[in-house]
């Protein structure tokens, strides 16, 4: 139970700051996306990036995979804008829980080029679905679920809101959860191990090397 309770603290730090204690380097690389790469993008597709603190990284071992990656979102194209939704503790954001970001703020918290851009392998019709799904949870602004339970629904972390997105809009479960010392949680690997997602984008080649532990 005790090892359970560490790993809940270290998910909920990763996942949850932007701007995270215990940096490993002052030092901020501004990172862009490629413009080709933007203009692409028709909305519902999921986007994973790592921050650049000590708890990132040990969540990145503590999942026991080769990946570099801590935190998702969801990509909405509204007209020609494109935003994100994720969710963030009110510790390192104004609004406690489910909130939009522009993709220049999300990319302020990308640690070593750790950014991917995934779209889901389903129809445009589907996809439409998932980004109207991802609305649907913004407006019903659920708070960060810091006890990270899979199982209630009334607070969400971010990859059980990129979940339950996906889940809702297509009636579909592309993200498979699995679990590790008795603690259920949704692997950043099933992005990358089922066909179920086409990598986009991909500052750093990760997932080509990436190995299930």
């Amino acid at each position: 139970m005790h090892k359970i309770f560490i790993l809940f603290i270290i998910l909920i730090s990763a996942c949850t700051s932007r701007n995270e204690d215990f940096s490993l380097s002052k030092e901020k690389t501004v990172y862009k996306i490629p413009q080709h790469i933007m203009d692409s993008l028709k909305g519902g597709e999921i986007i994973l990036r790592k921050g650049r603190g000590f708890l990132s990284e040990v969540i990145v071992e503590l999942t026991g995979e080769d990946l570099q990656y801590s935190h998702a979102g969801i990509i909405i194209k509204s007209d020609t804008s494109l935003f994100i939704i994720h969710t963030l503790s009110n510790e390192v954001s104004n609004i406690d829980g489910v909130q939009t970001s522009s993709i220049p703020h999300f990319l302020e918290d990308v640690s070593d080029s750790s950014l991917c851009i995934l779209k889901p392998n389903v129809s445009p019709t589907q996809q439409l679905l998932i980004q109207k799904s991802a609305l649907n949870y913004l407006k019903e602004q659920a708070p960060f679920d810091y006890a990270f339970n899979n199982e209630t629904k009334d607070k969400l972390h971010c990859m059980e809101l990129v979940h339950d997105v996906i889940l809702t809009g297509i009636n579909k479960e592309l993200i498979i959860p699995t679990k590790k010392i008795g603690v259920s949680f949704y692997p950043f690997s099933t992005f990358f191990n089922t066909p179920n997602f086409e990598i986009l984008y991909e500052m750093k080649p990760h997932s080509k090397h990436f190995k299930i532990k």
